[in-house]
């Protein structure tokens, strides 16, 4: 009976192993193997409306890329296409900007600073709304409201930046709706930095508790200051939650596209435009003669970046020392 017993009991533990193998495999033969495939594929073929199949075109998507990028003539107006790309990668220059002030932030918090508490609620509050809630609360603080103030049909009723700018003296344009705007990119940065903080501080934070309160008293003994402590104890010890974060920082081009759609999408303009972005509206369009395109934009931007995130991962692991507490 015992023996029945342990027999069936290893039966079923050997069948749920089996299962979520399963699983699993076809998970990812489904999600990534045919659907990589599939898109590395629509790169060789174009649409042909009147047979309404793909037939074999070879490199032509990729020619026809590369002279949008660099050899067609706009007469003197901004590329579109080339203005998406250089958009595209502004997303690791936002994450640049967001490492120093994580860290900081997150030490600041490790150090249990006055109102600790307090700021810790307020930096991860926007890590828990929605990004959409975000983004019209954020745009209702430089909007002008009356749209039709500027052509003499009543007064602008700014939002409350907006009308702080105009009382000294500058007209608000923030929303600008040209492909040259000064403004609509500041705006972006400021907004990506404002959701986005919360979470990076919740992961410095969480590298910085790992680490063991003696080492913390120890310094504290020696006389090891504040900023001392930062960069000469707590970074070094955290780093390889930073360099695994600068991995990741790599590959944020890949679905940069949220922030700036929202931001941007009722203005217009193309000033935004970033690859994700553009491949999500020719997805969204439903039209088979332009999937390629996209598909070709996704392809390459992978041969761009890829190659560079194997390369930072592979210097970060020979850079870094191991770290173990």
């Amino acid at each position: 009976m015992t023996n029945t017993v342990k027999t069936g009991s290893k039966l079923k533990f050997y069948l749920f192993i089996i299962s979520m193998l399963a699983i699993s495999f076809v998970h990812f033969a489904l999600f990534w193997v045919y659907v990589n495939f599939d898109t590395i594929r629509l790169t060789f073929y174009k649409f042909n409306r009147v047979y309404q199949e793909y037939t074999w075109c070879g490199l032509e998507n990729y020619e026809n890329l590369f002279e949008a990028l660099f050899l067609k003539d706009y007469a003197g107006q901004v590329n579109p296409d080339l203005l998406m790309f250089k958009n595209t990668f502004k997303a690791i220059i936002i994450n640049l900007i967001l490492l120093p002030m994580a860290i900081l932030t997150a030490y600041a918090f490790y150090k249990k600073v006055y109102a600790e508490t307090t700021f810790r609620v307020i930096f991860y509050l926007p890590s828990i709304i929605s990004v959409v809630v975000q983004v019209t609360a954020f745009l209702a603080m430089f909007k002008d409201y009356n749209l039709q103030a500027s052509a003499g049909f009543g007064e602008h009723q700014y939002g409350p930046y907006a009308k702080f700018f105009s009382l000294l003296g500058y007209e608000p344009n923030w929303l600008d709706k040209t492909t040259d705007s000064q403004t609509l990119w500041p705006l972006i940065y400021a907004f990506c930095i404002i959701a986005g903080l919360g979470t990076n501080v919740i992961l410095m934070s969480s590298a910085m508790l790992r680490i063991p309160s003696s080492i913390a008293e120890a310094a504290e003994i020696d006389g090891c200051g504040f900023y001392r402590e930062l960069f000469v104890i707590t970074i070094p010890l955290i780093m390889p939650t930073i360099t695994t974060w600068m991995t990741a920082l790599l590959t944020s081009v890949f679905g940069f596209m949220m922030q700036p759609m929202l931001i941007a999408s009722d203005l217009g303009q193309r000033a935004a435009d970033t690859i994700s972005w553009r491949i999500f509206r020719i997805t969204a369009g439903n039209d088979p003669a332009t999937i390629p395109a996209g598909a070709t934009l996704g392809l390459t931007l992978s041969l761009m970046v890829m190659p560079v995130v194997i390369f930072m991962r592979w210097l970060f692991n020979k850079l870094t020392p191991e770290v173990s507490f």
